[in-house]
C-alpha cells in the first residue's frame, strides 16, 4: 500500500542555457496558387491639375503632296470693245539730205513728181487735196 502524495515543493533556480541546435532544413517550398482577383476599389479623390509642360521641339516637314489634275477648260471670253485712239505724237526730227540725183535731160519739158503715200483714204482719214493723175 502506498501513502498520500505530499505538498508540491517550491520552484528551483533557472537552469543553464542549452547547447545550440543544428540548423533546420533550408529548402523553400513551391509557390502557392494565384488567388482570385478582388473587386475594384472605390474611385479616389481627383488631384489638382499638373503644371504646364515645356514646349516640344518642332516636328519635321511633311511629304510634298501629289500634283492635282488639270482643271477643265473654261468657255471662251467675250471680246472687249476697241480702245480709244491715242494722242498724236510729236513730229519727228528731219533727216539728213539724201544724195544728189542723176542730172536730168534738158530736152524734157515739165517737172516729174514722185507720189509718196496712198492713193485713197480709209478709216478716219480726210482727203485734203487730190492732184491730177
Amino acid at each position: 500500500m502506498t501513502g498520500e502524495n505530499g505538498h508540491p515543493g517550491s520552484q528551483g533556480p533557472p537552469g543553464a542555457p542549452g547547447a545550440r541546435g543544428s540548423p533546420g532544413n533550408a529548402t523553400v517550398g513551391a509557390p502557392g496558387a494565384t488567388g482570385t482577383t478582388g473587386p475594384p476599389g472605390a474611385a479616389g479623390v481627383r488631384g489638382p491639375p499638373g503644371a504646364v509642360g515645356a514646349k516640344g521641339a518642332p516636328g519635321s516637314a511633311g511629304q510634298k503632296g501629289d500634283t492635282g489634275s488639270a482643271g477643265a477648260t473654261g468657255p471662251p471670253g467675250v471680246t472687249g470693245e476697241p480702245g480709244a485712239h491715242g494722242l498724236a505724237g510729236e513730229p519727228g526730227t528731219h533727216g539728213s539730205p539724201g544724195p544728189a540725183g542723176i542730172p536730168g535731160n534738158s530736152s524734157n519739158a515739165g517737172s516729174v513728181y514722185t507720189r509718196w503715200g496712198r492713193t485713197s483714204c480709209h478709216g478716219d482719214a480726210v482727203l485734203l487735196y487730190q492732184g491730177e493723175r
